[in-house]
């Protein structure tokens, strides 16, 4: 059950690189009036950026699925979720000159920084949750075998 939670950010994250992949223009324009990354590296970014969240996504949902890892999917995306959250957090505290999207692939309309910030801390909160649930559940049970001793 704890799982809905990474299953359901690892599809939306490979749901936005994915977008993100087919609209390239759009990122780019997004990307570079955000003005936080240097023109020069905007054309990096604009294929780091949507590959790396394809691949996290992607990776997150191959552990769950096919390891059954919930945790080390669940760092991943929180690793993810707090660079989005930082990001964003800087916008927020210093926003683009015009109105600009947050370039997430589905939306041209002005960001709000601090509710992209909020929604994305929450997304850290809820799966360091699930890492807290996950590291907890192990220990029990490595505690209760090794409680009993040797066979």
């Amino acid at each position: 059950m704890v799982a809905v939670i990474p299953v359901m950010a690892g599809v939306f994250v490979l749901a936005t690189g994915i977008s993100k992949m087919l609209s390239p223009e759009a990122f780019n324009e997004a990307v570079r009036a955000h003005a936080l990354i240097p023109g020069w590296m905007t054309s990096a970014a604009v294929w780091v950026v949507p590959v790396g969240e394809a691949v996290i996504g992607g990776w997150a949902l191959w552990l769950i699925g096919v390891h059954q890892t919930v945790g080390r999917a669940s760092l991943w995306l929180v690793v993810l979720f707090a660079v989005f959250a930082g990001y964003a957090g800087l916008l927020w505290l210093n926003p683009p000159a015009s109105g600009s999207s947050c370039g997430c692939g589905w939306s041209e309309a002005p960001a709000a920084w601090a509710s992209i910030c909020a929604r994305n801390l929450l997304m850290v909160g809820l799966l360091s949750g699930v890492l807290l649930v996950e590291q907890n559940s192990h220990r029990s049970v490595s505690w209760s075998v090794n409680a009993a001793g040797p066979p």
